[in-house]
């Protein structure tokens, strides 16, 4: 799902939907973030700490720009320094870097020249057509969502 209708779906009634999850997750206490810092610069930390069950450890995020959506992917070989340590569940770095592809999705913008993913990035890609192949290469048209073609000055609204 793209970022920015889960964005336009949290924002929904003046961030009524957002604040509702949060009240949630912090019950009996009062949240401990704010609806707009979330909406700002964590909504796929946000997104997919709620995924893997960690819902209530926002607050360990929004606190450090070390630790917001523009940093993603994170390597998962190393815990960025402030990445909250959570004792009753050793796999908790682990599995949110499992969790991250889903919201790392790239723009397709010029230049996009010598450009390489990783292997689990999931691209913006819905449609693939064959159009000529042969020895060692295939060639394909495709068509890329329109949330993330920043490559046509006038993508179709949703495709």
């Amino acid at each position: 799902m793209p970022l920015n209708a889960v964005k336009d779906y949290l924002e929904a009634d003046r961030n009524a939907r957002l604040h509702q999850i949060l009240v949630a997750l912090f019950e009996p206490e009062e949240p401990q973030v704010y609806a707009d810092e979330i909406l700002q610069n964590f909504i796929a930390i946000f997104c997919i700490l709620l995924e893997i069950g960690g819902g209530k450890y926002i607050g360990s995020f929004t606190s450090t720009w070390d630790l917001c959506d523009q940093r993603l992917p994170f390597d998962p070989l190393r815990a960025p320094s402030p990445f909250p340590i959570v004792p009753e569940d050793n796999r908790f770095f682990e599995r949110f870097c499992e969790k991250q592809w889903r919201f790392c999705v790239p723009n397709f913008q010029f230049p996009m020249i010598r450009i390489h993913f990783e292997e689990k990035r999931i691209l913006p890609i819905i449609q693939k057509d064959l159009i000529a192949g042969g020895g060692s290469a295939m060639l394909y048209r495709i068509r890329l969502h329109g949330s993330y073609n920043k490559l046509d000055p006038k993508p179709t609204v949703g495709t």
